[in-house]
């Protein structure tokens, strides 16, 4: 299992812009569906040829798996309702 960290740095590295699910997720922490994140992720993985790529690829795909099982929800800053990653700002509501 990678850390936070590296996972962090990871969604930076293969983010698709800055509407990317990816990207939100990097920046903020805050995720709006994991689906999306999982999705994005398949995607990449089915265009890239290149092993070392993969690797990393599959192991952010676990790191998020991992989150959204024990990612809590609480309401940010629009008070749109999100999942808070370890590194998110704002603290979810109790």
């Amino acid at each position: 299992m990678i850390q936070n960290k590296t996972a962090r740095k990871l969604l930076y590295e293969w983010h698709n812009g800055q509407f990317c699910p990816l990207y939100c997720a990097a920046s903020s922490g805050l995720v709006e569906n994991f689906d999306y994140l999982k999705t994005d992720i398949d995607i990449l993985l089915s265009m890239s040829l290149i092993q070392e790529s993969n690797n990393k690829l599959e192991r952010l795909l676990e790191w998020i798996n991992n989150q959204e099982k024990c990612a809590k929800k609480g309401i940010a800053n629009d008070r749109k309702e999100y999942w808070f990653l370890p590194w998110a700002v704002k603290k979810p509501l109790k």
